[in-house]
Parts: structure tokens; C-alpha cells; sequence
């Protein structure tokens, strides 16, 4: 009778064990399969009830999640840690300064203070793990929670982890990109700026926005007035209307010009203290004897 209530009850543990590491796709059924009881944690029925939720949680979960346990901190993971793992998969039942040998140096404070009771948390953190081809370097977004068993000792850990490669690489690759375009404009601004003929920009009211030094010279600016004109030129440059520059714009070409599209401006040359020639689009072209430019 004793044996019959005995082997009752273990089915009922065996059942209960089950129950808890149910689901959890291929992980799940490594978790299940795996012999615990060669591991410093014992068989699942015996794990505490601490362990047991986390560990239900852990195969629930979507995002990648895992946990480590007791002496040794043994490893656990879900379906979504099979990228992080990569080719060291199965590492299930490995303690972790094996199954994480490559950064065992690295983690082992991180590790520590968890255990200490210190919840760690970390963004974009560059990890070279091994077993992932292609990716020498990922970047994740994760957390170590410590983890207590039944009596209040804490006992492990559990990570829930994002990696985040592929946008830190894709916001590099944008900074890297931005800095050759201001290279690019830096250096074109400079061969603009340094042209042996007098150039500038106007808006549609004949305002400069912007004037070489050869221009600044014609219009008889001091020395190192070249560059952008603050507030469109209105209080630092001659407006075209004062200087007696007219562009002869009718029709088509007008409404061009309004709507900001490239509309050419006829030649025109009046006298003045300084004539220059209207080319395209908005740029004066002459050099400082007044000696129109081809546009």
C-alpha cells in the first residue's frame, strides 16, 4: 500500500513537473529531455517554486530571456536566445562561464554584482560573442535581475535581452554618411568662396543669401565679408532692386521663378557702382572690374 501511495505521488511531481516546462518549442523539449539530475540544480520536481515560475516565464516569453542557477550559475534559455547562443547551441545545462567562456572576463563583474543583489541594466552594449558567423560584434539592450529561491537567498539570475546590431550599425553608417556631406558641402563652400569671379545667391526678391569674397569686393564690403548673409542679406548687402539690376522676367519664366524652379534671367548689365550680370537660377557672375561672366 505505502509503495502504491509512493508511486502515486511521484507521478503526480512528474505531472507537476511538466506542467510547468510545458511549451517553449525547441527549447522546451531540451529543457524537458535534459538530465538534471547530473547538474548542481537536481531533478525539475525538486527545483524550487521560485525557479519553477521563472523558468515558466522564461518558455512563455517572446522575447529572448535567460537564466542562471545555482552554484556554477546554470544555464537556461528560450527559443528567442537561439540567435544570441548561435552555434553553442545546445548550451542548456552548461554553467555559464562555459556556455560565455569568450566573455567570461568581461561578464564575470556584471555577474558578481547581479548575485549581490544588484539589478544590472544595460543599452547597446557591444558583446563579441562566439558561434555567430558574419557577426564579430552584436550590440544588445538587456537586464540582469537577481533571482531568490524559497527562502529569500538569492539564487541566480534572469536575463531578458534585445539586440539591437542591426539599428546601432544602421545609425552609424547615418553618422558617418553626415559627416562626409558636411566635408563635401565645407569643401565646396571653399572653392565657392575662393573663385577669382564675383558670385552670389539671391532669393526672389533680389536679397542676397549668400556672396563670394570677389563679390563682397564688388560691392564694396570689407575684407572677410564672404559666407551666408544673416537675415537674407536684407541689413548686411545692397538689395538687386537698389543696385539697379532688374531681372527681365515675364510669363512663364516669372511664375518659374515663384515656384522656385530653375528659370534662366536675360542678361542684363546697367550702370551703377558696381554692374554685374544675372546668370541662372539666381547667381550674379562678374568680376570686380564689372566684366560680365558666361553663366
Amino acid at each position: 500500500m505505502a509503495s502504491e501511495v509512493a508511486s502515486i505521488q511521484d507521478t503526480a511531481s512528474d505531472g507537476a513537473a511538466e506542467q510547468f516546462l510545458s511549451g517553449g518549442g525547441e527549447t522546451g523539449t531540451l529543457i524537458r529531455a535534459y538530465d538534471w539530475s547530473s547538474t548542481p540544480l537536481g531533478p525539475p520536481a525538486s527545483w524550487p517554486n521560485s525557479l519553477k515560475t521563472a523558468v515558466s516565464l522564461m518558455l512563455g516569453a517572446g522575447q529572448p530571456v535567460y537564466i542562471a542557477w545555482g552554484p556554477g550559475c546554470i544555464s537556461l534559455y528560450n527559443d528567442g536566445y537561439l540567435s544570441i547562443v548561435g552555434t553553442k547551441h545546445p548550451g542548456i545545462g552548461k554553467p555559464f562561464e562555459q556556455l560565455w567562456a569568450e566573455i567570461w572576463d568581461q561578464f564575470r563583474p556584471i555577474v558578481e554584482k547581479t548575485l549581490a543583489g544588484h539589478a544590472q541594466y544595460f543599452v547597446d552594449m557591444p558583446i563579441a560573442l562566439a558561434g555567430r558567423k558574419g557577426v564579430p560584434v552584436g550590440y544588445f539592450t538587456f537586464s540582469y535581475t537577481p533571482l531568490r529561491d524559497d527562502d529569500g537567498t538569492i539564487a541566480g539570475f534572469y536575463c531578458a535581452a534585445t539586440e539591437t546590431t542591426e539599428r546601432v550599425l544602421a545609425e552609424e553608417r547615418l553618422r558617418q554618411a553626415e559627416v562626409q556631406l558636411r566635408q563635401q558641402v565645407d569643401q565646396l563652400n571653399a572653392l565657392y568662396d575662393s573663385a577669382p569671379i564675383g558670385l552670389g545667391f539671391f532669393d526672389r526678391n533680389y536679397r542676397y543669401l549668400r556672396v563670394n569674397e570677389e563679390l563682397a569686393l564688388i560691392n564694396g564690403d570689407p575684407p572677410g565679408s564672404a559666407g551666408p548673409c544673416p537675415d537674407g542679406g536684407a541689413h548686411h548687402r545692397p538689395h538687386l532692386r537698389q543696385r539697379r539690376i532688374r531681372p527681365q522676367l515675364g510669363g512663364k519664366r516669372r511664375n518659374a521663378a515663384a515656384a522656385g524652379h530653375p528659370s534662366p534671367l536675360a542678361d542684363r548689365v546697367l550702370p551703377g557702382q558696381g554692374s554685374e550680370r544675372l546668370g541662372r537660377s539666381g547667381r550674379c557672375m562678374g568680376d570686380r572690374d564689372f566684366r560680365t561672366q558666361s553663366g
